[in-house]
Formats: structure tokens, sequence, C-alpha cells
């Protein structure tokens, strides 16, 4: 994405640091214009998801949760009851922008099970390519390149 200013003179975005994580975990939210089933209505608020039209972890997915001492527990309960009603498998994502703080934790305090961490790296490709040794290989990634 980038910004053009009035002589049309195109300049990358500046985002902060919590902009960019906020756009990256949030991001995966994106896909649900590829379900037929949608769920009738974000069952909480201040939650985001993706429910897809069959049952898997990776389909069926919560998170980008902004919640607090007062609602997590009952958040938490209101969604596994309703995956539950819907029969359908479900994961949820923690990430740096969720809360509180220590929501990872109480999830496994329900009888959730930890996932493979995701990790990664962000660099400019131009710095990248103008410092990288030749032994790396730096290209843009494709759909080909999921597996």
């Amino acid at each position: 994405m980038q910004r053009v200013d009035r002589q049309g003179a195109r300049s990358n975005p500046v985002y902060s640091t919590d902009e960019l994580i906020k756009i990256i975990e949030t991001s995966i939210f994106d896909l649900v214009e590829h379900s037929s089933f949608q769920l009738e209505s974000p069952p909480l608020p201040n939650i985001q998801y993706r429910c897809l039209d069959y049952s898997h972890p990776l389909a069926n997915i919560i998170g980008a949760a902004q919640l607090d001492a007062d609602n997590v527990e009952w958040v938490i309960e209101s969604i596994t009851t309703y995956f539950s009603t819907h029969r359908r498998a479900f994961s949820w994502r923690v990430g740096p922008y969720s809360s509180p703080h220590d929501l990872g934790i109480r999830l496994l305090q329900h009888g959730f099970q930890a996932g493979p961490e995701i990790k990664g790296m962000m660099f400019p490709l131009d710095q990248a390519i103008a410092k990288s040794p030749d032994t790396f290989f730096i290209r843009p990634t494709g759909e080909s390149d999921i597996e």
C-alpha cells in the first residue's frame, strides 16, 4: 500500500509498531468473503472472528480480543458454548494486540491447548537486497509458497 501526495508522487505509509501489530494480528479475519456460512452476528463485542462453512480450527478463528478482567471469563465461556452448539471446531489466536495480557493462560485454564507459535521477521525489501549475502535468495512470495 502506498500513499499519493498532491503532486502524484508515491510514498510509503508510515505506521507505528502498534499499528503494524494490530494489522498483522487482525488481517487473518479478512477471509470471510470466501465463506458461505457466516455467524449470524459477532457473538460478542471486542473480538474478531472468522467462521467458514466447515468444522476446522483453521477455518473458524477467534482473535484480536480486547477484553478486560470483568468480562474475560464470561466471553471465553460464551465463545466455547457458541461453537460447541454449532458443532464447529475453532481456534483462538492470542498475540500482542490481545488483552488482557494473561488471556493465553486463561484459555489454557479453560481446556484450550497451545498450538505452534507463529514467528516472523520484518525487514524492508530494499535493505534486505542491499545487505543480503549471496547465500540468500530474496523474492516476493505467492500462494504456491504456502506449503
